[in-house]
């Protein structure tokens, strides 16, 4: 559970209590349960309440089951029939981390938090504020609340939203299908979801039907084909919708169904629950009949999209750019949006004058079963669907530099082509990519980049590489190269693992781009289309760095750099390629014994990156990522002092601008902890590396990273253990070495392997510590505090002048690999 709060309250004195942010009505059509609705009360409202204003935890119940049981709407019957006894009721949508970012952004305003954050208010930074104002509010306010956090898929991610304490009787609801609930929820009650009886789940068709059963025929009818499809509430929503609209008699809707041919054998997602799911695809088939060709057209586009809250300005868009066949305009749009609601296939809901549609996952993956019997169709859907979100994209520089302008529209609308790439997978045979798909995802990869999603991003530039291989795209093509050229850089952060793949993504890109625009005279070149070409050159630089092999990163950036002056002596008017320069080169210097040198370096990159992107921009704060760590190789107290606060301001801003749970904010958790346990803040260092490894549960993080923190902590538990043993606590002692060496086994099991699998790269002696060995495991970009860069003299005074002198190796050229 998150840690407390203190006690001062963010309590605004004109905020008109009660406020709420649910904008769903309850569902008129909610029958039964009963027993769940009496079960929860008596467990929210059982325990005795605590003394008005003390500390305490809220009250939390959790609902589970599996999809489309009915789970969202006994949340919301609760909510609403109770909301009158909170001050403040807040519905969150917890499916992901970004939908439960907006339902916070959400309360800060409804609380009039909003006014102490930033004014662009989509910034990533402003929806940081946004979670941690609010949940400060609810811990420390003395007014009661309720949250529903709706459709929890993975309790890690809902880890940093949820208030650990209260000042009031409060109360936590949760919706979720797994039922898998982690210790640090607390004390929680658990109650398990299930079907509908027949009996009620006959009346709640008759409910969406707006009338009584004409006899008790009709009803029998009713009841055997609600256990026809499992009595399930999302079934029984989308027939009576369907029979509503149609005035199809139940009787032949019943007969209609029990001769569709099913289409679930074989489909691998949800085996588990096959035949329960499968009772809806009838249903569903027969919902999907009859529709109006512009409610079938906007369905399947929604089947392509991440299913929870997608902006309806994508489809205003895409009206004014033509791009539906059969909705003209706005009026069309809102009787597809009334069609579709009417037969419960979909659901819109504004927020903060935003509007947005939603479609179950189980109606969505229905859709794209129904579609997969007809693959040309199913391809015309996908390319809409493309084309709609390729248009609200804006094109990223060719160059593959920063670009802090275009950002926000990649954190709104690149999900969905996320999405698209999931949803274009499966069923099988997965649909034919065309080659605009790999051009947005090569460009979505520079974003992922920028947002520390290394993982994710390598995979959707895997899968634009597979679609330039499929189209036997010519390997001088800039498209080729672009895709290169980026997952070199991407993967050169995931580690040794990945370092000769990125080494050859560096030369391949290098190759590419030199039979392609390097073919082009000199004179002939744009400026733009020069720095291109120079770019994959001193991209093999940062590529030989990963080695430490700066003599050759200085041969390289040395020929980098009489080019770029070539172009400009002015270096603020080209910066970002003169930063590259600086960025390498303070790690030369430092590795040559140069300390002051180094520091000049990396202070005129920082400069430049300034310069180039601002601040608030993850690249900023990678370059002052590197100014800290290598700061901390002058060994001065100072100048450790310094570059812990340091450290400790990056990991701020990286949580501002990438969220929780991107690689680049891990890196910083784990760099905290080993910078206090060395300054002896052990409270601190436990705290960063246990946030850090439970972070990672949720992140997508390479096992050479996890590794090394995993070493860091156990580090922290054996002095932690020392202490407690100095002030005669001998069991906790015990135990905190007994915790410690579980975990060191285990991390000296993973060096070993990386030691056989990875020798080359690994220090070539036996006896080298388990953090050098490390240390080199992971990029040179997450800090290294071992190896080359280490200083030898500890007086910075009288260390040598000299030019730097490379090691005796064998020097390396460009090979085609």
């Amino acid at each position: 559970m998150p840690q407390r709060a203190g006690n001062r309250s963010l309590e605004a004195t004109d905020v008109e209590f009660p406020v709420h942010t649910v904008y769903r009505a309850p569902n008129s059509a909610f029958v039964g349960r009963e027993d769940i609705l009496e079960n929860m009360h008596r467990k929210i409202e059982g325990p005795s309440i605590s003394e008005h204003g003390q500390q305490q935890s809220p009250l939390i119940c959790v609902l589970h089951g599996l999809g489309g049981v009915g789970k969202t709407l006994i949340a919301l019957k609760y909510f609403h029939e109770h909301r009158s006894d909170y001050d403040a009721a807040f519905w969150l949508e917890a499916e992901q981390d970004w939908s439960l970012e907006a339902s916070f952004t959400r309360i800060a305003e409804k609380l009039k938090l909003a006014t102490r954050m930033s004014s662009e208010s989509e910034t990533s930074s402003a929806l940081y504020n946004a979670v941690e104002q609010g949940r400060e509010w609810l811990q420390t306010t003395e007014r009661r609340w309720i949250l529903v956090f709706d459709n929890v898929e993975d309790f890690d991610e809902v880890a940093r939203y949820m208030p650990g304490d209260c000042r009031a009787n409060c109360t936590i609801i949760i919706t979720t299908q797994s039922p898998n609930v982690p210790h640090w929820l607390g004390n929680f009650e658990m109650i398990h979801v299930t079907a509908l009886d027949p009996e009620s789940a006959a009346d709640c068709i008759f409910k969406y039907l707006d009338r009584e059963p004409f006899d008790d025929e009709e009803k029998d009818v009713a009841c055997e084909l609600a256990e026809h499809v499992g009595c399930l509430p999302l079934a029984m929503a989308t027939i009576g919708g369907y029979v509503k609209q149609s005035d199809m008699p139940l009787v032949d809707f019943f007969e209609n169904i029990k001769q569709k041919a099913t289409l679930w054998e074989n489909a691998p997602k949800i085996k588990e629950t096959q035949g329960y799911y499968g009772s809806l695809q009838s249903v569903f088939n027969k919902a999907f009949e009859d529709l109006t060709p512009s409610a079938r057209e906007l369905l399947n586009v929604l089947a392509f999209y991440d299913p929870e809250y997608i902006p309806e300005d994508i489809f205003i868009a895409a009206i004014d750019a033509r791009k539906f066949e059969h909705i003209h305009n706005k009026g069309d749009l809102f009787a597809c949006y009334f069609e579709l609601r009417n037969r419960q296939l979909v659901r819109r809901d504004t927020a903060n004058r935003d509007s947005y549609i939603s479609i179950h996952r189980v109606v969505q993956w229905n859709v794209l079963l129904d579609l997969s019997c007809d693959y040309d169709k199913r391809w015309t859907c996908f390319k809409q669907a493309f084309d709609i979100v390729k248009a609200l994209l804006p094109k990223t520089d060719p160059k593959v530099v920063p670009e802090p302008n275009i950002w926000k529209d990649y954190v709104k609308h690149g999900r969905q082509i996320l999405a698209l790439r999931t949803h274009c997978l499966w069923p099988e045979p997965p649909v034919q990519l065309p080659m605009a798909f790999a051009d947005i995802l090569s460009e979505m990869g520079t974003y992922m980049w920028f947002s520390g999603k290394i993982s994710e991003g390598k995979r959707i530039l895997r899968t634009a590489e597979s679609i330039i291989d499929d189209k036997n795209i010519k390997p001088s093509d800039e498209r080729r190269a672009h895709v290169y050229q980026v997952l070199g850089i991407i993967t050169s952060f995931e580690g040794v693992s990945e370092r000769e793949g990125s080494m050859q993504m560096r030369k391949n890109a290098y190759h590419s781009r030199n039979q392609g625009l390097g073919r082009k005279p000199e004179r002939e070149l744009t400026r733009d289309e020069a720095i291109m070409v120079w770019a994959v050159y001193s991209d093999m630089a940062f590529g030989f760095i990963q080695e430490e092999d700066f003599f050759e990163t200085k041969q390289y950036m040395e020929k980098c750099l009489a080019q770029y002056r070539k172009w400009e002596s002015d270096e603020m008017t080209i910066p970002y390629e003169y930063a590259k320069y600086y960025q390498l080169m303070s790690y030369c210097h430092m590795a040559g014994q140069k300390p002051m040198d180094a520091m000049h370096a990396i202070t005129r990159c920082h400069e430049l990156t300034q310069r180039a992107v601002g601040n608030e921009h993850s690249f900023s704060q990678l370059i002052k990522f590197c100014h800290a760590n290598l700061l901390w190789h002058t060994k001065g107290p100072d100048a450790r002092a310094e570059a812990l606060a340091i450290n400790k301001s990056v990991l701020a801003y990286r949580r501002q601008l990438l969220g929780e749970y991107s690689q680049f904010v891990l890196e910083s958790y784990s760099t905290c902890g080993k910078l206090c346990h060395e300054a002896g803040e052990l409270t601190s260092a436990k705290g960063y590396l246990e946030t850090c490894l439970q972070r990672r549960k949720r992140a997508v993080w390479n096992e050479e990273g996890i590794t090394r923190a995993y070493f860091r902590y156990a580090g922290v538990l054996r002095t932690l253990a020392e202490r407690a043993k100095a002030d005669g606590n001998a069991g906790e002692a015990e135990a905190l070495i007994q915790k410690a060496d579980g975990i060191s086994a285990n991390v000296t099991k993973i060096v070993q392997r990386y030691r056989i699998d990875y020798a080359r790269y690994l220090p070539k002696s036996e006896s080298a510590s388990e953090e050098a060995n490390l240390d080199q495991m992971v990029s040179i970009w997450s800090g290294r505090f071992t190896g080359r860069l280490v200083q030898h003299n500890m007086d910075l005074s009288g260390i040598d002048d000299v030019d730097f002198e490379g090691p005796p190796v064998k020097r390396r050229r460009i090979g085609a690999g």
